[in-house]
């Protein structure tokens, strides 16, 4: 656990890069066997058999910040045989929501979906019920040119792109103006996963961004 909790920081794509690595394929451990040094290699989660991990959830737990002495208190974190794999953000009664899920950020949670029927908490639950529980964020991001395409297309109509009274005019249809806000609902939040990726960002041109 220590070969995991020292990675050196090395700008946050690298650093990331190295976690997801150890976490991944393991790491080498050496070994005194009646004097002989033997080599073997430890995995962190064992993913071919999700059942032989163990799962914890734990509200408000303190983090240190680097570099100083203050703490972020997450609402609630999920740990993976004792690593934190995921944050969850809670929302007050009185806040709105549609939905929520988990986003894997590192694509590394695989067919963890089947893993959670095994967690206490979803009791009740039929495994098909917890399907889309936990998304690779690549799998969000690749979504986003068809969620704008869906968005523009209700205004192909529109014949100059400034043409705002033409826009109000199309948005009076009620049920139109309905099936826009819920593409642009969509198109908003593949568009903010997107933005919280850093490979996303240096990697897509910063004009299409500006679009």
């Amino acid at each position: 656990m220590q070969k995991l909790k020292n990675v050196k920081y090395d700008g946050l794509l690298k650093t990331n890069e190295a976690i997801y690595d150890l976490i991944t394929l393991g790491t080498a451990l050496e070994q005194a066997i009646e004097g002989d040094s033997k080599s073997f290699n430890m995995n962190y989660i064992d993913w071919r058999n999700p059942s032989r991990n163990r799962f914890h959830v734990t509200a408000e737990y303190s983090v240190e910040r680097s570099r100083s002495t203050e703490t972020a208190r997450p609402d609630i974190v999920l740990f993976v045989n004792g690593i934190p794999f995921c944050v969850i953000e809670c929302k007050a009664p009185q806040v709105e929501v549609e939905f929520g899920f988990i986003v894997d950020y590192a694509n590394v949670l695989g067919e963890l979906d089947k893993a959670l029927t095994m967690y206490s908490a979803f009791e009740g639950f039929d495994e098909s019920d917890l399907v889309g529980t936990l998304t690779a964020i690549n799998s969000e991001i690749e979504k986003l040119p068809g969620r704008y395409s869906d968005l523009w297309d209700l205004f192909k109509t529109v014949k100059h792109f400034y043409d705002e009274e033409a826009y109000e005019l199309l948005l009076a249809d009620e049920s139109l103006r309905e099936e826009f806000y819920d593409r642009l609902s969509d198109f908003g939040k593949t568009l903010g996963i997107a933005l919280s990726c850093e490979k996303f960002l240096t990697e897509v041109d910063g004009k299409i961004l500006s679009r």
